[in-house]
């Protein structure tokens, strides 16, 4: 695709928050004198930091929320690894956060649905994983000094009920627009992609995950989980791998310093671009390490255990190196959301100092 002006456009990507800049943005940049730009871009206190991810100003809010509560559920599955208890205080900030991003979008079911819909399914899914969490720590509670005790009569319970209505809330909102004649894939979506009903196929592993530890079903029916683990943990990776080879590709260094953009443009598109590929980076490498854990419980669960990370393992411990590829593919997403976290925190700042100059005055 080309611009009228026969240059291809900054940005390719169709997804809301890689969103391609303007045509008009574009055109103004090049038909701008030079030396207001230059004048402009001296007046600006846009930094390269800043730039490493979208202004809050032009980014939903939502996308925050979104970040953060992924970053902090990251945290939850490292400390998980090695069953730190370190894991049960951070847990309620997840599901604090992926609540705070499903009301940003105020019920606009018409405009938001994916989103919506997602982000009410990590509710859950958070939900019922929490719970799984407190359990496997109470199996070691002489260690980890974790007792939830009174929960266990029931968690098994709450927690396939809880991974169930997960698996069904984004079928449901495909199928009630499917009914309308909207297909509600072709929406554009706010949050970074993870495939068409990613957290579908996510907690149907979870689900067959769980089934297949504990042994819940009977001897001759215990395939059926493993079955299931393998249909979906592979849907997972079909999607989610291509998803980051694209990013890779959209990219583009080289292309991102076309001669017509402005440097304030230049950087802005470089840093979306490679905002993009930590996402994606840091989303395919939690379903890599989720891969290697659970097919270590559900297939090796003798060699399969929780470590300390730091130790070196002394069998082949695929819950060892899922800790690892955690820390590996999350750090620069770590990175990212640590500087959203500190500019929201400015612009709160800002605000606030704004508002009472004004009410001074």
């Amino acid at each position: 695709m080309k611009t009228p002006d026969g240059e291809e456009p900054l940005l390719t990507s169709s997804s809301a928050e890689y969103g391609a800049a303007s045509r008009d943005e574009v055109r103004e940049n090049k038909n701008t004198p030079k030396l207001l730009q230059s004048s402009k871009e001296a007046n600006s206190t846009t930094t390269t930091g800043m730039l490493f991810f979208q202004s809050f100003d032009d980014q939903h809010p939502a996308i925050f929320w979104d970040n953060f509560s992924t970053a902090m559920w990251l945290i939850t599955d490292i400390l998980w690894t090695e069953n730190n208890s370190l894991a049960v205080c951070i847990a309620p900030f997840v599901v604090v956060g992926y609540a705070k991003a499903f009301f940003s979008f105020q019920g606009e079911w018409e405009r938001y649905a994916i989103d919506l819909a997602r982000t009410m399914a990590l509710c859950f899914w958070i939900l019922a994983n929490t719970v799984w969490l407190f359990q496997e720590l109470t199996e070691e509670k002489r260690r980890t000094r974790v007792d939830a005790t009174f929960m266990m009569p029931y968690n098994a319970g709450v927690i396939l009920t809880l991974l169930a209505m997960t698996v069904v809330i984004e079928p449901g909102i495909f199928l009630y627009y499917r009914s309308r004649g909207i297909n509600c894939f072709e929406m554009n979506t706010v949050l970074k992609p993870i495939g068409n009903m990613g957290i579908t196929f996510w907690a149907a592993k979870d689900f067959a995950w769980y089934l297949a530890d504990e042994e819940m079903l009977r001897e001759e029916y215990r395939w059926i989980p493993k079955v299931a683990w393998v249909i979906a943990d592979g849907t997972i990776m079909f999607q989610l791998f291509p998803l980051f080879f694209k990013a890779l590709q959209g990219w583009g260094i080289f292309s991102c310093f076309s001669n017509y953009a402005s440097y304030k443009q230049k950087q802005k598109t470089f840093m979306r671009r490679f905002a993009h590929v930590i996402d994606e980076l840091a989303m395919t490498s939690w379903a890599v390490s989720m891969t290697l854990w659970s097919f270590g419980e559900i297939f090796m669960p003798e060699d399969t255990f929780a470590q300390k990370l730091a130790k070196q393992p002394t069998y082949p411990n695929l819950r060892w190196w899922c800790g690892h590829v955690l820390i590996f593919g999350g750090f620069p997403f770590f990175v990212k959301t640590a500087m959203e976290v500190f500019m929201e925190m400015s612009c709160t700042a800002k605000s606030h100092r704004r508002r009472t100059v004004a009410l001074d005055t």
